[in-house]
């Protein structure tokens, strides 16, 4: 909520804030499953696709001198957090790595239309993506903590 906040007031602090977030996930996803040599192909592709819509398409103009590698290192921070929710799920499929991957994968997607609507021309349709994965995907990653316990019990 305070990178919410921060976001509209002080956009680096806020994006600082985000990424520390994607950080603790990507640490609790490797409580879940420890990283493995494998996690690393699911991460790679998810930081070169990341890559690739911030500096290959035309539809996000990373000009700025000073924000292009900050919003870079964000890329890269949230792509962790997918990847590993992807190589989690592949070590071992369970209702709770379903829900932390769909999770993470709005919240990935919707960092991507939040980049076209402020560094492109993402305009109505970018802001209602985003509007419209955030949310849910915040829901399911809180709400995941009730299956991560449902799915330990034996």
């Amino acid at each position: 909520m305070a990178a919410d906040v921060l976001l509209g007031i002080h956009f680096i602090l806020g994006t600082a804030l985000f990424a520390a977030g994607h950080l603790f996930c990507c640490a609790a996803y490797c409580t879940l499953e420890h990283f493995h040599k494998k996690d690393l192909i699911p991460i790679g592709t998810a930081c070169l696709v990341s890559l690739f819509c911030a500096l290959g398409t035309p539809f996000i103009q990373l000009d700025d001198p000073v924000m292009k590698p900050i919003l870079l290192a964000y890329a890269l921070i949230i792509s962790c957090m997918l990847g590993k929710a992807i190589g989690n799920l592949l070590q071992k499929p369970s209702r709770t790595r379903w829900l932390l991957l769909l999770g993470s994968a709005m919240f990935w997607f919707s960092d991507l239309m939040l980049a076209w609507n402020i560094f492109g021309n993402g305009g109505h349709l970018a802001g209602t993506l985003c509007l419209y994965t955030y949310w849910p995907g915040q829901y399911l990653l809180a709400h995941t903590l009730y299956h991560f316990a449902d799915d330990h019990v034996e």
